[in-house]
């Protein structure tokens, strides 16, 4: 055919002109056929690539042969990472033997399997997938591959997950509530209640019906009522607290959570409200208010007290002579009596021991450690501060060693009063008994002191007793 047509003819060959013409003309058509099926397969090759799904082909042993962009997005695996691998490299271990097993014979039977598999990414993480695995069959009928399209369903699994479970709380909310449920319409009329508001109204429900929701609420609360049912008609929803009055007259103290109901057009046409007794709360935080208000007087009766003690009252917590021991309160006597503030007192670590005098420091500290340890005070402790100014002031401390429930030794509470004035009283009586000795018994006349009642003698100088002897 290489001469042409024309060359045959001028041969004479026309005989073998139209075979070579039918020939030429099927191999034509066979080159234009593969065009259109390698065009073809460009055209699936392209659009398996920019599927949004994950796709992967495999042997017939699931060996990885192929996979798309999407595979690597969803398993973060690369291209190059999988090739040759088996999809066992995706096994999470969620899924026992018996999943995979159905699954393998139902692909190797020849049919489709299509169901949801929990996978696991190159990260560690795990993830849903709805899968569907399809057998590829040569001329023969023979599985050679699988082609398995993957879409990722993790999100509309947790989603579905949360849905059950709002749906099962919502359900159990309604099955065992203790709450009252309370419905009215826009002119305040009940329209429903539940058995467990009628009980806490003390009332049949059915009465209920029709009556407006004034008719149970307190005087007291009427005002708030109203203002909060006006809230409701702008679509506003909330909580708060209520005083209703019962059947009987008896107080009834309940949470309102109210929600406006709307037409489809947004009107108003009633309120939703669930209610939660809080009669006995209420009782115990007027209890609580009334003690509390005993408790401050009586706080304020003890500071009185306190204020017009000649003393230093405080309590200290911790082992005493340690540095964790820390004030926990001292009276406002002490700034007068020492000068130091009560904030440099509560402030500073076991402070009442830092401005013990020097001499006075280490007995003071034995003392009340040992007292601390053995649980109990073994009677009033003498010692000197120095106050602010340098003044050398003497003390003496009561206290009792405070216990927890458990009888372990917490704390010191107690009370230190200054006894200078009785000490220079104490040393001027010593010194004054000191002149009296020394004039008594170097007085150059005899003297003696004598019981008037016997007219015993109970003291008599030297000169008096070299009298006698010298007699």
């Amino acid at each position: 055919m290489k001469a042409g047509a024309s060359d045959y003819l001028m041969k004479g060959n026309l005989a073998r002109l139209a075979p070579t013409i039918e020939r030429e003309m099927r191999e034509a058509a066979n080159r234009r056929a593969r065009q259109q099926a390698e065009k073809q397969v460009r055209l699936q090759a392209t659009a398996l690539q920019a599927a949004a799904n994950a796709i992967i082909i495999t042997d017939n042993q699931g060996t990885i042969s192929w996979v798309n962009p999407a595979f690597t997005s969803l398993t973060g695996y690369t291209r190059e990472e999988v090739l040759g691998q088996s999809t066992r490299i995706l096994k999470s271990g969620q899924h026992d033997a018996a999943f995979y097993r159905t699954l393998w014979e139902t692909i190797l039977s020849g049919r489709v399997w299509h169901g949801e598999i929990i996978n696991q990414r190159k990260d560690g993480s795990l993830y849903f997938e709805e899968q569907t695995i399809t057998p590829v069959l040569n001329e023969t009928g023979e599985i050679i591959n699988f082609i398995a399209i993957k879409q990722d369903v993790t999100e509309h699994k947790r989603a579905d997950a949360e849905l059950r479970r709002s749906e099962a709380q919502y359900r159990r909310l309604i099955d065992t509530t203790f709450e009252g449920v309370w419905i009215f319409d826009a002119e305040l009329r009940t329209t429903y209640v539940n058995q467990r508001l009628a009980e806490m109204l003390g009332v049949k429900a059915e009465e209920m019906t029709g009556r407006s929701a004034l008719d149970f609420v307190a005087e007291d609360s009427r005002a708030n009522v109203q203002q909060r049912l006006q809230r409701r008609t702008q679509g506003v929803k909330e909580q708060y607290d209520v005083h209703l009055r019962r059947n009987d007259g008896s107080d009834l103290w309940a949470i309102v959570c109210a929600t406006p109901i709307l037409n489809e057009h947004g009107a108003f046409t009633g309120s939703l409200s669930m209610l939660t007794d809080i009669t006995a709360r209420k009782r115990v935080e007027e209890e609580r208010a009334r003690l509390n208000l005993q408790l401050e007087s009586e706080r304020q009766r003890m500071d009185n007290i306190v204020a017009n003690v000649p003393g230093v009252v405080w309590e200290a917590w911790g082992e005493p002579d340690a540095a964790t021991q820390r004030i926990d309160f001292v009276s406002d006597y002490v700034e007068q009596m020492l000068g130091y503030s009560v904030e440099e007192w509560l402030e500073t670590p076991n402070f009442w021991l830092t401005i013990v005098h020097p001499d006075d420091r280490e007995q003071a500290g034995r003392r009340t450690a040992e007292d601390f340890a053995r649980g109990q005070s073994s009677g009033p402790l003498e010692f000197r501060w120095v106050a602010k100014d340098g003044r050398v002031v003497w003390v003496e401390a009561n206290y009792v060693v405070v216990k927890d429930d458990n009888g372990q030794s917490i704390g010191l509470r107690g009370i230190t009063t200054d006894i200078s004035e009785q000490k220079e009283a104490k040393e001027a009586l010593r010194q004054s008994e000191g002149r009296y000795r020394l004039l008594f018994e170097r007085n150059p006349q005899p003297m003696w002191v004598f019981d008037l009642e016997t007219l015993s003698f109970l003291e008599i100088n030297d000169l008096t007793l070299r009298s006698r002897r010298m007699n």
